[in-house]
């Protein structure tokens, strides 16, 4: 029996680890299509969380995070545990590199 449940165990650990892995995958992928972007009216890719979660606000475009209000970036910066410090201008850019956008 613990045979069993210690199998059980690994393959369980071996399916999260495998889960996790193609999340920071997507989000890393998400991130390099966004670093590629030359226009600001491109639409963005968007960037889910640690733990897979897709936050319920999210720039359409560059222009649209440009547009941001403080509270807007605010609530992003708090869904990617991101630090809320700094000027609006400075969240904004935090938010960026964080979205891999280089174009701002």
């Amino acid at each position: 029996m613990t045979n069993r449940i210690d199998a059980l165990t690994t393959t369980m650990t071996n399916r999260i680890d495998a889960l996790t892995n193609r999340n920071m995958d997507t989000r890393n992928l998400a991130r390099v299509l966004n670093s590629r972007i030359t226009a600001p009216d491109t639409t963005l890719e968007v960037v889910s969380d640690k733990t897979g979660n897709m936050p319920q606000t999210y720039p359409q475009t560059i222009a649209t995070l440009r547009a941001m209000t403080r509270q807007n970036i605010d609530a992003l910066l708090t869904f990617y545990q991101l630090p809320t410090t700094g000027t609006v201008e400075n969240r904004r850019i935090r938010l960026a590199k964080h979205l891999g956008i280089r174009l701002l």
